[in-house]
């Protein structure tokens, strides 16, 4: 990745202080270039799947500000290129502007827009089918309340618009409210409550209402600070589907010397009800989830930060485990991660890291898509001058599927730099 950071005054975007009364400040612009090659083999096919991506990004920020009020503009271009052995390359266009205007510390406004043109083969862009042409629009207002010292309010009331210029079809239009008490029952203590309602009118199908709800409760001690919430979320798609789900989740983080420990847990329960759906076929159609009347998942994860091996290096170890059960169903599924990271400071100006991961997925009903897998990760950065880095890559993923079409592995090794100015 080649990456240029470049503060220059803003010129082009001195009406739009003018307009709103903020004076002028700078802005930033950076270019980023990032390639890759790899090189993929299965165990089904005796030579190997060369993959190379190429990436190009432009990027703008303007920021004006006075003692109360606040204007960000932000906008980007990115060029993603995907080339793979004996296939079509996938080319995608991408825009982006993102606008955020603070009237008063307690108002803000937020705009942002994203385009995109994907082409399944640059070399035939009127072909049918051979595009992809989509917009999206999000608008919302965020206004905060305080009703007491102790007290505060926000609701933020937002629109989107979704459209696709080769399927309209699929174009739909989101309306929706979130809203957030907090009250501090001590300086140490907190509880909030958080509310979200939405209703998003499809082309072609039935509308949806979505609505969910939480209460939150946190402490803060010396060393220790935990957190517990439970939650509800409901969707009703009309005629479709119904989805009620109650969640709960608990975190606890734990830090002392040179150790710090996070756990984190949660569930949630999910009813799905279906106008439409035969009760013989919930035991016949094992892929379709919408014809699951009930499934469970669990996520836990477990971190370790160890900073005392010595004074230059630290180690990260985390542990998660995610698991789901499905009612009337063989789509039970488990997954087991484990990821250790070490990183040493060989001087001032050089890193050096290594990552090694395993991952497994089991289905207890069918082995057909159980795998595991191991992932390795080596870089070196340096710090060549006060402006320009440099750093060296290089990873190795191998996974070992019950069925040979999902085994694979794969190499990959590139370079990076970033030139600021």
């Amino acid at each position: 990745m080649i990456s240029c950071n470049l503060r220059l005054p803003l010129q082009s975007s001195v009406f739009m202080a003018i307009a709103i009364g903020l004076p002028v400040n700078a802005a930033e612009f950076s270019i980023e270039i990032d390639s890759a090659l790899s090189n993929n083999a299965t165990q089904v096919n005796e030579g190997t799947i060369t993959e190379r991506q190429d990436k190009l990004s432009l990027s703008a920020a303007h920021a004006f500000e006075n003692s109360d009020q606040l204007l960000e503009l932000s906008y980007g271009l990115t060029y993603f290129n995907y080339a793979k052995s004996s296939q079509d390359n996938d080319t995608k266009l991408t825009g982006t502007l993102d606008y955020n205007y603070n009237f008063s510390p307690l108002t803000q406004f937020q705009l942002s827009h994203i385009s995109s043109l994907s082409l399944i083969d640059p070399a035939a862009p009127s072909s049918p089918g051979n595009s992809a042409t989509t917009h999206h629009l999000t608008t919302a207002l965020s206004k905060d309340i305080r009703l007491t010292s102790i007290d505060s309010l926000n609701f933020t009331p937002r629109v989107s618009l979704n459209r696709n210029e080769d399927r309209a079809e699929l174009d739909s239009e989101e309306l929706g409210i979130d809203l957030s008490a907090l009250r501090l029952l001590s300086p140490l203590n907190r509880a909030s409550l958080n509310a979200s309602f939405s209703r998003t009118e499809y082309e072609s199908v039935p509308s949806t209402d979505r609505a969910s709800w939480g209460i939150a409760f946190s402490r803060e001690l010396r060393s220790v600070s935990y957190f517990i919430e439970g939650g509800y979320m409901y969707s009703d798609a009309g005629s479709k589907d119904s989805i009620e789900t109650p969640t709960f989740e608990l975190g606890l983080n734990f830090t002392g010397g040179h150790n710090e420990l996070q756990f984190s847990a949660s569930r949630q329960v999910t009813d799905t009800t279906s106008a439409s759906a035969d009760p013989d076929a919930l035991l016949d159609n094992f892929s379709n989830r919408s014809l699951v009347e009930e499934f469970i998942q669990e996520r836990y994860r477990i971190s370790y930060l160890y900073t005392g091996l010595c004074g230059l290096c630290t180690n990260n170890t985390t542990v998660a485990f995610f698991t789901e059960r499905y009612e009337n169903s063989q789509l039970d599924s488990d997954t087991l991660s484990l990821l250790h990271t070490f990183s040493y400071r060989l001087s001032s100006r050089k890193t050096a890291s290594f990552r090694l991961g395993y991952s497994e997925y089991k289905t207890p009903d069918s082995q057909a898509t159980s795998w595991e897998e191991v992932k390795t990760d080596l870089s070196l950065s340096s710090q060549l001058t006060r402006h320009f880095s440099l750093s060296v890559y290089s990873s190795y993923q191998d996974r070992n599927a019950f069925l040979p079409s999902n085994s694979f592995e794969e190499f990959k090794v590139g370079i990076r730099a970033k030139r600021e100015f």
